[in-house]
């Protein structure tokens, strides 16, 4: 009985070797961390700065094995439209370090990231200075 154990944890350790795609709770159990190589910052839209406006999107993605967002898709909007267009092309440009598994680089599949747009009145900025700043 104890041979036929130590085969079926062998066959186990080898099928997660083999693996190809983890999932995000799988990633988070491991304590690897997901890090940037180039996270682009969403740009404020002018209407948007202009008129006040704040919002947050939240959007869901998976990594392909070269660390690039993919699949990505809006969770939660709370915001004008143009959150949603600026947030999935910052994402769209974002990289991050491909995650390994064994010497391995593997694909992680639902990830989410939350961008919060929060137009501050108390600012000391003038408008021109914020449109400048966004871009």
């Amino acid at each position: 009985m104890k041979k036929l154990l130590t085969l079926v944890s062998i066959l186990s350790v080898t099928w997660n070797v083999n693996a190809i795609t983890l999932n995000a709770a799988d990633l988070a159990a491991s304590d690897t961390q997901i890090v940037a190589v180039e996270q682009v910052v969403p740009n404020y839209p002018n209407a948007q700065l202009l008129n006040k406006r704040s919002g947050k999107v939240t959007l869901t993605y998976d990594l392909n094995k070269q660390g690039e967002p993919v699949n990505i898709a809006v969770v939660e909007n709370s915001g004008p439209k143009q959150f949603v267009h600026t947030s999935m092309k910052a994402l769209k440009k974002s990289r991050f370090q491909p995650i390994e598994l064994n010497s391995q680089a593997v694909a992680v599949q639902g990830l989410m990231l939350q961008y919060d747009y929060d137009f501050k009145s108390d600012v000391d900025t003038s408008i021109t200075d914020l449109i400048a700043l966004s871009r």
